[in-house]
């Protein structure tokens, strides 16, 4: 209990300071083409994880995965370490200290307020991870009926991470680039909650736990590998100090009270007299959570424009046809060209 309240409190955090890092390096060209090949990493590992666990669950004991588990964070430790020379400590032109967390917060909350897209980006965030909580239950409970305590059951999750892993990287090695070159960044999003939607529809329809399992892969795939290609590219157009104010507290706050609102749900369906009516109505509520996050992304798609077009008026992202990859940076990049070619001809006039 006290790893996973470890990991739950401090996984997302540190991954969102990973991916602030990635959006803080890349302008949205290098993004584009290094956010798919860094997702591809980490799924890569998820495989190489799933692989081990799953061969030795029948002889390793709970304990023994722990321990293992820490010697793989001593390794993760090693290539933290490794990184640190290559970082550029630059002179700060201002005298005084950064604003305390707390300022920050405040600050984050007030952008979150004053801007649209952020809060749409929030809340797409906020019903993703009321989607995850529904489904791990509803995996979670089914695995448990279905397989006795012990080394069948963490070798189920085991080989379950796998295969999800294996597909995950699939779909990011041969779909995500093309489907972003011709759906562009919201219509990539907007096929996560469509597919899980049909997996939801599939499970209401013979609600076993094949269909299930199934469901809960198709979000996890999905997930892992359009959804996130996706997701990161929303916020290079932004100016830094948004970005700074407002992604972690999007990553961490907001998946974490969308966490805390799913778990809710869940304490009111447990009420429920019967399986099937428990299964039934968290089924109901993936599925209405997946039509608000449709609707997000398509909003999505307009504040990105938005946000891209101002950069390069003000010249704070320089991109040519070249950079541009995916459907939405190439029609917004073709319309601001245009649109400052016209008013540069209207000056020289």
């Amino acid at each position: 209990i006290a790893v996973y309240a470890h990991t739950a409190i401090f996984s997302t955090a540190i991954g969102s300071a990973f991916w602030s890092l990635v959006n803080e390096r890349f302008d949205p060209h290098e993004a584009k083409r290094l956010v798919g090949r860094i997702a591809s990493g980490g799924t890569i590992g998820g495989v190489i994880g799933g692989l081990i666990v799953w061969r030795a669950s029948a002889h390793l004991s709970v304990p023994m995965m722990l321990a293992f588990l820490a010697g793989i964070n001593v390794i993760g430790l090693w290539g933290a370490l490794k990184t640190a020379p290559n970082e550029i400590a630059r002179p700060s032109k201002v005298s005084k200290a950064p604003p305390p967390p707390a300022a920050m917060s405040r600050r984050g909350l007030g952008v979150l307020g004053d801007t649209p897209y952020l809060r749409d980006l929030a809340l797409l965030v906020g019903t993703g991870a009321i989607i995850q909580a529904l489904l791990d239950w509803l995996l979670s409970a089914q695995a448990s009926a279905e397989y006795p305590q012990g080394p069948r059951l963490l070798g189920f999750f085991a080989f379950f991470n796998m295969i999800v892993g294996v597909l995950a990287f699939a779909a990011q090695t041969l779909l995500t680039r093309v489907v972003l070159e011709k759906r562009g960044l919201g219509g990539t999003i907007k096929l996560q909650p469509m597919s899980v939607a049909v997996g939801v529809v599939a499970a209401l329809v013979a609600p076993v736990f094949t269909t299930i399992v199934v469901l809960r892969i198709i979000e996890g795939v999905t997930r892992s590998s359009l959804y996130r290609s996706a997701y990161e590219l929303f916020y290079p157009p932004l100016p830094a100090i948004k970005k700074r104010a407002t992604k972690t507290l999007i990553d961490v706050g907001v998946d974490r009270i969308g966490t805390t609102l799913g778990s809710g749900v869940l304490l009111v369906v447990a009420l429920l007299p019967s399986d099937t009516m428990r299964i039934r109505a968290v089924l109901f509520g993936v599925l209405a959570m997946c039509a608000i996050a449709w609707l997000l992304a398509a909003r999505l798609q307009d504040g990105y424009v938005n946000a891209l077009a101002s950069s390069l008026k003000s010249g704070a992202v320089e991109l040519d046809d070249e950079d541009a990859e995916d459907l939405t940076t190439k029609k917004t990049l073709a319309e601001t060209t245009a649109l400052l070619d016209v008013t540069r001809e209207s000056l020289e006039r």
